[in-house]
């Protein structure tokens, strides 16, 4: 038989508070940090891509990250079709830049250098409506070419 004491009692109260804290604490950050991902299929190869959805999220971009995993990416979605312009400002890795019009590949800047930094900026020579970002060389890697279907 267990002998409660009121001093096991009040540890117990306060060990359940602090959980309760950091996990209502912890829901709050997941829940409000971690922004929508798609699965893109490209050649039957899948791409985890974060939604980029605003032009706050447009600007900042995959900048002041240190990497991403091989099957990742972010996915630029905009309202109009332009021919839109990209940086590597605060950029610390390199990358694929796909355009995309009509679910369909119309161009890919292939190993775009982190270290080009604010200097060199990137422009779709036709207009898109979506644009992907992977690391470097995995266009190349897959074999994915101009033409190629976009699936989401």
């Amino acid at each position: 038989m267990i002998k409660l004491t009121n001093q096991s009692i009040i540890r117990f109260v306060m060990y359940g508070a602090a959980f309760l804290i950091i996990m209502v604490f912890m829901y709050s950050y997941y829940n409000n940090s971690q922004e929508e991902i798609a699965k893109v299929i490209i050649r039957e190869h899948i791409i985890y891509a974060e939604m980029s959805r605003t032009e706050k999220s447009h600007a900042r971009g995959l900048s002041k990250r240190e990497g991403i995993c091989h099957s990742c990416g972010m996915l630029f979605i905009f309202s109009e079709k332009e021919k839109y312009s990209f940086w590597m400002k605060g950029m610390q890795f390199g990358l694929d830049i796909i355009w995309i019009n009509n679910n369909q590949v119309v161009g890919i800047e292939k190993n775009v250098s982190h270290e080009q930094g604010d200097e060199k900026i990137l422009r779709s020579e036709i207009e898109v409506d979506k644009v992907l970002e992977v690391r470097a060389g995995l266009s190349d890697e897959w074999g994915i070419e101009t033409g190629d279907e976009v699936i989401f």
